[in-house]
């Protein structure tokens, strides 16, 4: 499930239109459009932080909705690989 997907379902589940989570996160409808599109750039920390809050989910939830421990998880294990 993409980042985008995962936070208009999370809104979903809350019953809240854009607009009003925009106005419980402090973010714009605007980029909560954005994100819910996946048309985004690396949301920063200071977003996570905001949207679980509103949303009433883990930061980690959204780290994984966005991919980001499968990325963590595969630069470990390049890592680990051993050099030719």
């Amino acid at each position: 499930m993409s980042l985008g997907k995962f936070i208009r379902e999370a809104r979903r589940r809350r019953g809240l239109s854009q607009w009003e989570l925009a106005q419980i996160s402090g973010l714009g409808r605007s980029y909560i459009s954005r994100l819910e599109l996946d048309d985004y750039d690396y949301p920063s920390a200071k977003t996570f932080l905001a949207l679980s809050k509103a949303l009433r989910v883990t930061v980690n939830d959204l780290y994984e909705a966005a991919g980001y421990f499968d990325e963590i998880s595969e630069h470990r294990t390049g890592q680990s690989r051993p050099q030719s």
